[in-house]
Protein backbone atom coordinates (compact mmCIF):
# COMPACT_ATOMS: atom_id res chain seq x y z
CA UNK A 1 0.00 0.00 0.00
CA UNK A 2 1.19 3.47 -0.86
CA UNK A 3 2.10 5.87 1.90
CA UNK A 4 2.68 9.59 1.47
CA UNK A 5 6.34 10.57 1.44
CA UNK A 6 7.71 14.01 2.21
CA UNK A 7 8.91 15.72 -1.01
CA UNK A 8 11.73 17.31 0.96
CA UNK A 9 13.03 13.92 2.13
CA UNK A 10 12.75 12.62 -1.42
CA UNK A 11 14.96 15.38 -2.80
CA UNK A 12 17.65 14.96 -0.11
CA UNK A 13 17.79 11.16 -0.50
CA UNK A 14 17.99 11.52 -4.29
CA UNK A 15 21.03 13.80 -4.33
CA UNK A 16 22.72 11.97 -1.47
CA UNK A 17 22.37 8.65 -3.26
CA UNK A 18 24.06 10.03 -6.37
CA UNK A 19 27.07 11.30 -4.42
CA UNK A 20 27.18 8.09 -2.36
CA UNK A 21 27.40 5.92 -5.48
CA UNK A 22 29.60 8.05 -7.73
CA UNK A 23 31.45 10.50 -5.49
CA UNK A 24 31.94 14.27 -5.71
CA UNK A 25 31.87 15.14 -9.44
CA UNK A 26 34.79 17.56 -9.62
CA UNK A 27 37.29 15.78 -7.37
CA UNK A 28 36.30 12.27 -8.55
CA UNK A 29 37.49 10.61 -5.31
CA UNK A 30 36.56 7.12 -6.55
CA UNK A 31 38.97 7.43 -9.47
CA UNK A 32 36.53 6.74 -12.31
CA UNK A 33 37.65 7.14 -15.91
CA UNK A 34 37.10 10.69 -17.13
CA UNK A 35 35.95 12.07 -20.48
CA UNK A 36 34.67 15.29 -21.96
CA UNK A 37 30.95 15.35 -22.58
CA UNK A 38 31.70 15.94 -26.27
CA UNK A 39 33.50 12.59 -26.42
CA UNK A 40 30.50 10.59 -25.22
CA UNK A 41 27.70 12.16 -27.28
CA UNK A 42 26.28 11.01 -30.59
CA UNK A 43 24.45 14.27 -31.23
CA UNK A 44 24.13 17.79 -29.85
CA UNK A 45 21.41 19.97 -31.38
CA UNK A 46 19.87 23.36 -30.72
CA UNK A 47 16.11 23.80 -30.75
CA UNK A 48 14.05 25.93 -33.10
CA UNK A 49 13.64 29.71 -33.07
CA UNK A 50 10.10 29.56 -34.47
CA UNK A 51 7.34 31.05 -32.32
CA UNK A 52 4.59 29.11 -30.62
CA UNK A 53 1.16 29.04 -32.28
CA UNK A 54 -2.30 28.29 -30.97
CA UNK A 55 -3.37 24.77 -31.81
CA UNK A 56 0.04 23.71 -33.13
CA UNK A 57 0.78 20.09 -33.97
CA UNK A 58 3.54 19.56 -31.40
CA UNK A 59 3.95 20.43 -27.71
CA UNK A 60 6.63 23.12 -27.41
CA UNK A 61 9.18 22.96 -24.59
CA UNK A 62 10.69 26.26 -23.48
CA UNK A 63 13.23 26.99 -20.76
CA UNK A 64 10.53 27.51 -18.12
CA UNK A 65 9.51 23.87 -18.66
CA UNK A 66 12.82 22.70 -17.14
CA UNK A 67 12.96 22.95 -13.36
CA UNK A 68 15.99 23.99 -11.34
CA UNK A 69 16.31 20.57 -9.75
CA UNK A 70 16.17 18.61 -13.01
CA UNK A 71 12.58 17.74 -13.91
CA UNK A 72 10.04 18.58 -16.60
CA UNK A 73 7.26 21.00 -15.69
CA UNK A 74 4.48 20.76 -18.26
CA UNK A 75 1.96 22.99 -16.50
CA UNK A 76 2.52 25.85 -18.97
CA UNK A 77 3.03 24.05 -22.26
CA UNK A 78 2.57 25.82 -25.59
CA UNK A 79 2.21 24.34 -29.11
CA UNK A 80 4.11 24.76 -32.36
CA UNK A 81 3.97 23.76 -36.02
CA UNK A 82 7.14 22.44 -37.68
CA UNK A 83 7.54 21.30 -41.28
CA UNK A 84 8.04 17.57 -41.72
CA UNK A 85 11.46 18.08 -43.33
CA UNK A 86 12.64 20.13 -40.33
CA UNK A 87 11.19 18.17 -37.44
CA UNK A 88 14.19 15.90 -36.81
CA UNK A 89 16.36 18.92 -36.07
CA UNK A 90 14.38 19.98 -33.04
CA UNK A 91 12.22 17.09 -31.86
CA UNK A 92 12.95 15.38 -28.55
CA UNK A 93 12.19 11.79 -27.70
CA UNK A 94 12.21 9.70 -24.56
CA UNK A 95 15.76 9.41 -23.23
CA UNK A 96 17.11 12.67 -24.66
CA UNK A 97 18.91 14.99 -22.23
CA UNK A 98 17.81 18.64 -22.30
CA UNK A 99 20.18 21.47 -21.32
CA UNK A 100 18.95 25.06 -20.82
CA UNK A 101 21.79 27.07 -22.33
CA UNK A 102 20.37 30.60 -22.04
CA UNK A 103 18.80 32.01 -18.91
CA UNK A 104 19.64 34.17 -15.91
CA UNK A 105 23.03 33.42 -14.36
CA UNK A 106 21.25 31.66 -11.48
CA UNK A 107 19.21 29.37 -13.74
CA UNK A 108 21.42 28.78 -16.78
CA UNK A 109 22.37 25.13 -17.18
CA UNK A 110 19.14 23.54 -15.96
CA UNK A 111 19.27 19.92 -17.12
CA UNK A 112 16.76 17.07 -17.23
CA UNK A 113 15.96 13.83 -19.00
CA UNK A 114 13.00 13.92 -21.36
CA UNK A 115 10.95 10.96 -20.15
CA UNK A 116 7.62 11.56 -21.86
CA UNK A 117 6.11 9.10 -24.35
CA UNK A 118 4.85 11.91 -26.60
CA UNK A 119 7.40 13.54 -28.91
CA UNK A 120 7.85 17.27 -28.36
CA UNK A 121 9.75 20.19 -29.91
CA UNK A 122 12.37 22.28 -28.08
CA UNK A 123 12.96 26.01 -28.33
CA UNK A 124 16.33 27.51 -29.25
CA UNK A 125 17.18 28.14 -25.61
CA UNK A 126 17.54 24.37 -25.11
CA UNK A 127 20.19 21.92 -26.33
CA UNK A 128 19.23 18.32 -27.11
CA UNK A 129 21.94 15.82 -26.12
CA UNK A 130 22.03 12.17 -27.19
CA UNK A 131 24.60 9.91 -25.58
CA UNK A 132 26.75 6.94 -26.43
CA UNK A 133 25.97 3.85 -24.30
CA UNK A 134 28.90 4.52 -21.95
CA UNK A 135 26.74 6.95 -19.92
CA UNK A 136 23.06 6.79 -19.03
CA UNK A 137 20.97 9.95 -19.57
CA UNK A 138 19.78 9.94 -15.95
CA UNK A 139 23.39 9.95 -14.74
CA UNK A 140 24.36 12.90 -16.95
CA UNK A 141 21.28 14.84 -15.85
CA UNK A 142 21.96 14.29 -12.16
CA UNK A 143 25.66 15.02 -12.64
CA UNK A 144 24.78 18.41 -14.17
CA UNK A 145 22.37 19.14 -11.30
CA UNK A 146 24.83 18.54 -8.48
CA UNK A 147 25.78 21.56 -6.40
CA UNK A 148 29.37 21.36 -7.69
CA UNK A 149 28.32 21.49 -11.37
CA UNK A 150 25.78 24.25 -10.82
CA UNK A 151 28.56 26.32 -9.27
CA UNK A 152 30.83 25.51 -12.23
CA UNK A 153 28.13 26.54 -14.70
CA UNK A 154 27.58 29.85 -12.91
CA UNK A 155 31.31 30.52 -13.09
CA UNK A 156 31.36 29.68 -16.80
CA UNK A 157 28.52 32.14 -17.43
CA UNK A 158 29.93 35.04 -15.39
CA UNK A 159 30.17 38.40 -17.11
CA UNK A 160 27.01 37.96 -19.17
CA UNK A 161 24.66 40.93 -19.57
CA UNK A 162 20.99 40.32 -18.68
CA UNK A 163 21.12 36.78 -20.08
CA UNK A 164 23.82 34.19 -19.38
CA UNK A 165 24.76 31.72 -22.09
CA UNK A 166 26.64 28.41 -22.21
CA UNK A 167 26.88 27.22 -25.80
CA UNK A 168 27.16 23.69 -27.15
CA UNK A 169 30.93 23.84 -27.44
CA UNK A 170 31.31 24.92 -23.82
CA UNK A 171 28.92 22.22 -22.68
CA UNK A 172 30.85 19.54 -24.54
CA UNK A 173 34.14 20.71 -23.00
CA UNK A 174 32.98 19.85 -19.46
CA UNK A 175 34.74 16.86 -17.89
CA UNK A 176 32.58 14.05 -16.52
CA UNK A 177 33.37 10.78 -14.82
CA UNK A 178 32.30 7.43 -16.29
CA UNK A 179 31.34 4.99 -13.53
CA UNK A 180 30.79 1.31 -14.45
CA UNK A 181 27.56 0.85 -16.38
CA UNK A 182 26.31 -1.64 -13.79
CA UNK A 183 26.56 1.03 -11.10
CA UNK A 184 24.83 3.54 -13.37
CA UNK A 185 21.96 1.07 -13.87
CA UNK A 186 21.73 0.65 -10.12
CA UNK A 187 21.24 4.40 -9.77
CA UNK A 188 18.71 4.44 -12.63
CA UNK A 189 16.71 1.73 -10.84
CA UNK A 190 16.82 3.78 -7.63
CA UNK A 191 15.47 6.81 -9.51
CA UNK A 192 12.70 4.79 -11.12
CA UNK A 193 11.60 3.23 -7.83
CA UNK A 194 11.78 6.55 -6.00
CA UNK A 195 9.78 8.31 -8.71
CA UNK A 196 7.06 5.67 -8.44
CA UNK A 197 7.05 6.03 -4.67
CA UNK A 198 6.75 9.79 -5.00
CA UNK A 199 3.85 9.49 -7.45
CA UNK A 200 2.15 6.96 -5.22
CA UNK A 201 2.55 9.25 -2.24
CA UNK A 202 1.08 12.13 -4.19
CA UNK A 203 -1.99 10.10 -5.13
CA UNK A 204 -2.57 9.06 -1.53
CA UNK A 205 -2.25 12.62 -0.32
CA UNK A 206 -4.81 13.82 -2.86
CA UNK A 207 -7.33 11.30 -1.55
CA UNK A 208 -6.68 12.17 2.09
CA UNK A 209 -5.14 15.12 3.86
CA UNK A 210 -2.96 17.68 2.08
CA UNK A 211 0.71 16.77 1.71
CA UNK A 212 3.43 19.11 2.95
CA UNK A 213 3.96 21.82 0.34
CA UNK A 214 6.25 24.41 1.88
CA UNK A 215 9.54 22.69 0.91
CA UNK A 216 12.72 24.50 0.00
CA UNK A 217 12.59 23.13 -3.56
CA UNK A 218 9.02 24.21 -4.12
CA UNK A 219 9.82 27.70 -2.87
CA UNK A 220 12.72 27.81 -5.30
CA UNK A 221 10.48 26.65 -8.16
CA UNK A 222 7.91 29.33 -7.32
CA UNK A 223 10.61 31.97 -7.36
CA UNK A 224 11.89 30.60 -10.67
CA UNK A 225 8.46 30.81 -12.25
CA UNK A 226 8.15 34.44 -11.18
CA UNK A 227 11.61 35.30 -12.52
CA UNK A 228 11.15 33.52 -15.85
CA UNK A 229 7.60 34.62 -16.69
CA UNK A 230 8.83 37.17 -19.25
CA UNK A 231 12.35 35.84 -19.85
CA UNK A 232 11.85 35.03 -23.53
CA UNK A 233 10.34 38.44 -24.27
CA UNK A 234 13.11 40.19 -22.34
CA UNK A 235 15.80 38.27 -24.18
CA UNK A 236 14.35 39.05 -27.61
CA UNK A 237 14.04 42.75 -26.79
CA UNK A 238 17.59 42.84 -25.46
CA UNK A 239 19.05 41.22 -28.59
CA UNK A 240 17.02 43.44 -30.93
CA UNK A 241 18.20 46.58 -29.14
CA UNK A 242 21.78 45.33 -29.20
CA UNK A 243 21.80 44.81 -32.96
CA UNK A 244 19.96 48.07 -33.63
CA UNK A 245 22.43 49.99 -31.49
CA UNK A 246 25.33 48.43 -33.38
CA UNK A 247 23.94 49.88 -36.61
CA UNK A 248 23.09 53.27 -35.19
CA UNK A 249 26.50 54.00 -33.73
CA UNK A 250 28.51 52.73 -36.67
CA UNK A 251 29.79 55.68 -38.70
CA UNK A 252 30.62 53.43 -41.65
CA UNK A 253 27.00 52.37 -41.90
CA UNK A 254 25.83 55.98 -42.03
CA UNK A 255 28.20 56.61 -44.94
CA UNK A 256 26.78 53.78 -47.05
CA UNK A 257 24.52 54.44 -49.99
CA UNK A 258 20.78 53.93 -49.37
CA UNK A 259 20.82 50.67 -51.36
CA UNK A 260 23.72 49.31 -49.33
CA UNK A 261 22.06 50.40 -46.08
CA UNK A 262 18.97 48.46 -47.08
CA UNK A 263 21.07 45.41 -47.92
CA UNK A 264 22.95 45.54 -44.63
CA UNK A 265 19.69 45.93 -42.68
CA UNK A 266 18.33 42.83 -44.43
CA UNK A 267 21.49 40.89 -43.66
CA UNK A 268 21.37 42.01 -40.04
CA UNK A 269 17.78 40.82 -39.74
CA UNK A 270 18.77 37.44 -41.15
CA UNK A 271 21.64 37.33 -38.70
CA UNK A 272 19.35 38.19 -35.81
CA UNK A 273 17.18 35.21 -36.69
CA UNK A 274 20.27 32.99 -36.65
CA UNK A 275 21.46 34.62 -33.44
CA UNK A 276 18.19 33.66 -31.80
CA UNK A 277 19.34 30.06 -32.24
CA UNK A 278 23.08 30.37 -31.59
CA UNK A 279 22.87 32.98 -28.79
CA UNK A 280 26.55 33.75 -29.43
CA UNK A 281 26.76 37.49 -28.74
CA UNK A 282 30.40 37.60 -29.87
CA UNK A 283 29.23 37.00 -33.44
CA UNK A 284 27.58 40.42 -33.64
CA UNK A 285 30.77 42.44 -33.93
CA UNK A 286 32.35 40.01 -36.40
CA UNK A 287 29.23 40.12 -38.54
CA UNK A 288 29.01 43.89 -38.43
CA UNK A 289 32.64 44.37 -39.42
CA UNK A 290 32.29 41.95 -42.31
CA UNK A 291 29.36 43.72 -43.90
CA UNK A 292 30.65 47.19 -43.26
CA UNK A 293 33.72 46.31 -45.31
CA UNK A 294 31.65 44.76 -48.10
CA UNK A 295 29.33 47.77 -48.23
CA UNK A 296 32.00 50.46 -48.73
Amino acid sequence: QCQAKSPKIYRIDFKSRFIELFGEPILNPKGWDMAKIGDIVTEVKYGTSKPAVDGGKYPYLRMNNLTYDGHLDLTDLKRIDILDNEIEKCIVRKGDVLFNRTNSIELVGKTCVFDEDEDMVIAGYIIRVRLKPVLLPIVLSNFMNTDALKKKLRNMAKGAVNQANINAQELQAINIYLPPIALQKQFATFVEVTDKSKFCGKSSAEKGENAEKSTDVEKMDNKRKENTMNEEKEYNEFMAKMVQKSLEINDDFKKLSPDNQTRVNQEMQAFLNALFVTKDIMLINRFRSQFMKQGK
